[in-house]
């Protein structure tokens, strides 16, 4: 196989890992707010029930404290587990493979500004269309330079 195939095929696989970990971070992130926002209404509500005004701020701290000493803000090593986390792992696995057998080939001077350099704009692009990442006027100025830098790395 060619070793700008095996390039391509660990750069895309690295693109997947870092988004599938993203994902998963952050379903963590909803699941770790689900869970607080509900403790944090049963005290405000139990607080507002029992008719004290200024209770219903210290339910709502007092809520947010139990959340905290109850691990739902804490990282949960439950999370490595998910699937998109460890299809993420499996994915930078196989990148380093493949990348293995790219730079057999070519040389490490070219093979590692494609790899980053592509890399970032897949994740780029990715980003803003599934996650709704918003990218700012020089952030686009700077992925035109490293689209400029990679036409004159690969000519």
């Amino acid at each position: 196989m060619s070793p700008y195939l095996y390039l391509v095929v660990a750069l895309v696989l690295n693109a997947a890992a870092n988004l599938l970990i993203k994902y998963a971070a952050l379903q963590r992130a909803a699941g770790t707010h689900a869970a607080a926002a509900q403790t944090a209404g049963a005290g405000a509500a139990g607080a507002a029930g029992a008719g004290a005004a200024g209770a219903a701020g210290a339910g709502a701290i007092e809520a947010a404290g139990k959340a905290a000493a109850s691990g739902a803000m804490a990282p949960d090593i439950h999370a490595y587990f998910s699937v998109p986390f460890v299809l993420g792992v499996i994915c930078f696995g196989l990148n380093l493979l493949a990348y293995t057998q790219a730079l057999r080939k070519l040389p490490i001077s070219s093979a590692y500004p494609i790899m980053v350099s592509a890399g970032y704009l897949i994740i780029l692009a990715v980003s803003w269309l599934v996650f709704q990442e918003r990218l700012s006027a020089p952030r686009y100025a700077g992925a035109a330079l490293m689209l400029a830098g990679l036409w004159l790395l690969v000519r």
